[in-house]
């Protein structure tokens, strides 16, 4: 289905496969501003004004354009979570990994980053939006469909250090990044060995599906470095504790 906006823009909704394996070739005119369909996490700028940013953001395939739909990028990670993590924290968390259900608060952040809809022309200033409701990142199971092997995560009590040990290997898009950074940050500030005293210890790494090639994900110091390619797809990401 295509059809003309007020805007000028041509959107053209179209249905994929899990696998995400249809790709549709279309034109339009962008001189009408082609990015207004996407905005800054709750419709706000960092400055606090309300107004459309003009780069791909966080609204997944079907409403991406210039992405192939084939970006699917195989994550490992293994880092042990110590005690004092909040009641909050851990149980979102533990929906993270399909342990258990989406929590009403979601303190780490990942809430932020969530799929918009325009609820009518986009160009509009006053066009309100909709907003899609929060989904798990690591929530997959079973075989995986382009990187291999079996999708898994597990997050289980330890007693030595005490805290909690997360593993996960996920199969991720980038449209996934936002939220993989932001649990990145969190995990980084609460790992066990987070303030290790610029010791790095490898915590997994990210691999694009059709390459041999890792990005290492190293912690030191309460951080994870994120990978070159999590930090160019999230340019608007930002610290919600900053």
């Amino acid at each position: 289905m295509v059809s003309r906006e007020p805007s000028g823009s041509l959107f053209t909704p179209f249905a994929s496969d899990p696998a995400r394996e249809a790709i549709f070739l279309v034109a339009g005119d962008k001189a009408s501003n082609w990015g207004s369909r996407y905005r800054h996490p709750g419709g706000m700028w960092p400055d606090g004004q309300s107004r459309r940013r003009e780069t791909r953001g966080f609204s997944r395939t079907p409403r991406r354009y210039g992405v192939p739909v084939g970006d699917i990028y195989e994550l490992v990670l293994s880092v042990d979570v110590r005690a004092g993590v909040t009641d909050d924290e851990l149980a979102e968390l533990r929906w993270h990994v399909g342990q258990g259900p989406r929590p009403q608060r979601l303190p780490i952040g990942t809430g932020r980053y969530v799929e918009t809809y325009p609820l009518g022309d986009p160009g509009d200033p006053d066009c309100e939006w909709e907003d899609a409701e929060p989904t798990p990142v690591f929530a997959q199971r079973g075989a995986a469909r382009r990187v291999g092997g079996v999708l898994v995560a597990e997050l289980v009590a330890r007693e030595r250090p005490d805290g909690w040990a997360l593993t996960v290997r996920q199969e991720l898009h980038p449209d996934d990044f936002y939220r993989l950074r932001t649990l990145l940050h969190w995990l980084g500030r609460h790992a066990a060995d987070a303030h290790a005293g610029g010791v790095e210890s490898f915590a997994g790494h990210l691999r694009f599906h059709e390459s041999a090639e890792i990005a290492p994900l190293v912690l030191v110091d309460g951080r994870i470095r994120v990978p070159e390619d999590v930090e160019s797809h999230t340019p608007h990401w930002e610290d919600a504790e900053a």
